[in-house]
């Protein structure tokens, strides 16, 4: 969604959620949000459901299956409902300007609270999920000094984002990678712990990032889930990289997916997008064949 944030929308696979300036430290900077297609019907009456100890159950179990691979662990430290805030839609929209762009909620990568709509327990819940486990993906930031100014730097899961600043710490420019790939991996942990903890019309409410969640399920499957995990929640992404490249036969092949990903999800163009998924369905191919060949011969 933005630069410095995690959040969930409900319509195309990645709007920002934007307060009207590309600078560092606009609301576009610090938040990342998820966006879903085909939303079931919600009720407009704010859910009765324990959202502290739904929340807090949520982060045990996140912390409990992941604990090795886990990097942030004091980021993690104490109940992650305390940082949980809910609003009805109409309050939620009118407070951060998303009005008309079907924004569930959002995570603050600077602060790491958490903002939800809460007017339909399933929708919520499964907002509420994906929050979390943004929340609980390697986070660091670092400011370095070059000769013309600073870059500040902020990574979140695989998502990261490089603002450039001048000697006066004026903002100049910023880049990104992995926002799609990212959003893909956060959902599809998403889906599968409300299908293991048995929250089936949670899981069902809407369809967020199919692409990306489907690039990140056959990630898990050629290069490995622990591969994946440890770059997701350790921060430890160079074997992940290293092997995409590997298997792709392409010293270039991360930067590629990545790209291609940016595009599918969230290009307007819908030639564009199929052209992408096209070149990255292509390179999964090649992956799976290589490795499938390495098996073999193994």
């Amino acid at each position: 969604m933005d630069d410095y944030g995690d959040s969930t929308d409900v319509e195309t696979g990645g709007n920002d959620i934007e307060d009207g300036n590309n600078e560092a430290g606009s609301m576009e900077n610090v938040v990342e949000t998820t966006e879903v297609n085909n939303v079931s019907e919600t009720n407009d009456v704010q859910a009765q459901w324990n959202v502290s100890e739904y929340s807090n159950t949520v982060q045990k179990d996140i912390v409990t299956e992941n604990v090795n691979s886990m990097e942030n662990l004091g980021f993690m430290t104490g109940r992650v409902s305390e940082s949980i805030s809910t609003y009805s839609k109409e309050v939620y929209d009118s407070k951060y300007n998303t009005t008309g762009e079907n924004i569930l909620g959002h995570h603050d990568m600077k602060d790491g609270s958490i903002h939800v709509i809460n007017e339909y327990e399933p929708a919520a819940k499964h907002t509420v999920t994906h929050e979390i486990f943004h929340k609980s993906s390697y986070q660091h930031e670092s400011l370095e000094e070059i000769e013309n100014g600073y870059i500040a730097s902020r990574k979140s899961g695989l998502l990261e984002i490089n603002n450039s600043f001048d000697k006066e710490g004026n903002y100049i420019s910023s880049n990104e990678e992995g926002r799609a790939l990212n959003e893909g991996i956060t959902e599809m942990k998403t889906l599968d712990y409300l299908n293991s903890k048995g929250e089936i019309e949670s899981a069902e409410m809407f369809n967020a990032y199919s692409d990306s969640v489907n690039v990140s399920r056959q990630l898990n499957d050629i290069v490995g889930k622990d591969v994946v995990d440890s770059a997701y929640f350790g921060g430890s992404k160079e074997e992940l990289v290293n092997e995409v490249n590997r298997l792709a036969k392409d010293e270039n092949a991360w930067s590629k997916l990545n790209a291609d990903l940016e595009t599918a999800t969230y290009s307007k163009n819908i030639d564009e997008r199929n052209a992408a998924l096209s070149r990255i369905d292509n390179m999964m191919n090649t992956m799976m064949e290589t490795k499938e060949l390495e098996n073999e011969n193994s």
